[in-house]
């Protein structure tokens, strides 16, 4: 054993380590050796030699001197009972090794100051969802792993407002951003900030088709709980963008091949839900271009409760809070009321919902 090798196990401080690597490393072999030495001293023919170890002798030299024999029994005895003496001693050093370890070990743990310090590969890219990913399946769904995320609120000097702005080409209306219109003012809207697992973006790019990144300045956030911002990084987010034109800008409204479609919102509303109904009914609130075009696409649309245990608070809050709730129709009311509707514009008649 050499104290490279005696340094591997002793933990602690550099210093101490070296210190008891070469403490060992000087005792091992002389330990090994009168351990040796002693067990042939011991064997049943040497019961002279037992008794003599029995009386813990102070000197062995002179004991060993006064037995009958063979002079390579006294030696034997010497070597045996020098062997046990030695040994108590090491068990002494060892306990002595022990602390000192322990005393080291404890040393380095009090020196080492670990303020300050950060968990390495923490991620430098966010997304500001706004819509159905403020929902935790929905956007752990198109991440493939748990997302956690925090409530937020952009402010109005962004320059946006959340729409009933971007058609998605499977035939409805989703939630954007979109620039004001003439004599409208830009609003605040809140929603969630999350990271990007490996600070990889493909996976929402794709998901948002038809959407551009754009990036929200730090300054404009504002956490709306107990949870901080992120001290570092860049905040994206989705905004709809029509083609040849500036992100926001020129955007369709819902119309009757386009509606707004209740299985989507349950998504946006029990995802801000999520974070208590003042949360959610913000999200009403804020969000501009409610259409008569709303179609009640619930599995078991008439019987709701057995697919959605929420429901009825969603129910609840958009009739409180979004215009042309009242015009929201089943599938076959809507087909009808279509046929017939002239006008975008919502009414107080509820024709079915």
């Amino acid at each position: 054993m050499n104290v490279s090798a005696c340094q591997l196990i002793i933990p602690g401080n550099p210093l101490v380590a070296f210190l008891l690597a070469s403490a060992i490393c000087c005792y091992v072999t002389r330990f090994i050796a009168l351990i040796i030495v002693g067990r042939f001293a011991r064997q049943p023919q040497r019961k002279w030699l037992r008794a003599a170890v029995s009386h813990k002798v102070d000197d062995p030299g002179a004991w060993c001197a006064r037995l009958p024999g063979r002079p390579a029994d006294a030696i034997i005895c010497d070597n045996a009972l020098d062997g046990d003496m030695t040994m108590l001693a090491m068990a002494k050093i060892r306990g002595f090794v022990v602390a000192l370890a322990l005393l080291g070990s404890a040393a380095h743990a009090q020196t080492t100051n670990y303020w300050g310090t950060r968990l390495p590969d923490q991620p430098t890219q966010f997304i500001f969802g706004y819509g159905s990913l403020i929902n935790t399946p929905s956007r752990e769904a198109t991440a493939g792993k748990p997302v956690a995320a925090i409530p937020v609120r952009v402010a109005a000097a962004f320059g946006y407002v959340r729409s009933w702005s971007d058609r998605s080409s499977s035939g409805f209306t989703a939630l954007g951003l979109r620039r004001p219109l003439e004599g409208e003012a830009p609003m605040t809207i809140n929603g969630v900030i999350y990271p990007v697992a490996g600070n990889d973006m493909s996976a929402f790019d794709e998901r948002e088709k038809g959407y551009e990144r754009v990036e929200v300045p730090r300054a404009l956030i504002e956490a709306v709980s107990w949870q901080p911002l992120p001290t570092q990084g860049t905040v994206w987010v989705y905004v709809p963008k029509a083609q040849g034109k500036a992100p926001g800008e020129a955007l369709p409204v819902p119309d009757a091949r386009f509606p707004l479609v209740e299985s989507y919102i349950d998504v946006v509303i029990e995802g801000a839900l999520e974070y208590g109904p003042e949360f959610a009914r913000e999200v009403i609130e804020t969000t501009r271009d409610w259409s008569p075009y709303w179609l009640n696409d619930r599995t078991l649309a008439r019987r709701p409760w057995v697919f959605d245990k929420q429901f009825a608070q969603v129910d609840a809050l958009l009739a409180t809070s979004a215009p042309c709730f009242a015009q929201r129709a089943f599938s076959e009311d809507f087909a009808a009321a279509i046929a017939k509707r002239k006008s975008p514009v919502c009414t107080t008649l509820n024709p079915g919902r």
